[in-house]
């Protein structure tokens, strides 16, 4: 059976999702290079992100970009880094203060089911 006609799951459930995350650290005046910035976890009003060395510290102020959702606008958002997972990473929690509620809650929704549509398959292929 051809994967396109499957009944039991779509092709693009698979698929990876290419995130582009870019922008500026305004505090320290630092230009994120486009894809410089590997998105890790989402939050309600946050997110978790992998950032270069040495690029942030607590309290910076960041201004992003993400794009590279079928269907869901840019979403341009203001941050401050309130967590640093350690001394040696490079992961930063990010929680927002000014973004669009509305292209957030559209981001999280797409992402939500296609995690549903994951679920659902693992489930059903474990019958």
């Amino acid at each position: 059976m051809a994967a396109d006609k499957n009944p039991f799951f779509k092709v693009e459930d698979f698929q990876r999702l290419d995130l582009v995350i870019s922008g500026l650290n305004s505090t320290s005046q630092v230009r994120f290079k486009e894809k410089s910035i590997q998105l890790t976890q989402i939050l309600e009003q946050g997110i978790w992100i992998e950032v270069p060395s040495k690029s942030c510290a607590m309290g910076h102020s960041l201004a992003l970009d993400i794009s590279g959702i079928p269907s869901v606008p840019s979403i341009h958002l203001l941050g401050v880094i309130e967590e640093i997972d350690s001394a040696e990473s490079n992961q930063v929690r990010l929680k927002f203060r000014q973004f669009s509620q509305e292209n957030w809650t559209k981001l999280l929704s797409y992402l939500s089911g296609k995690q549903d549509n994951i679920n659902r398959i693992m489930k059903n292929s474990r019958k």
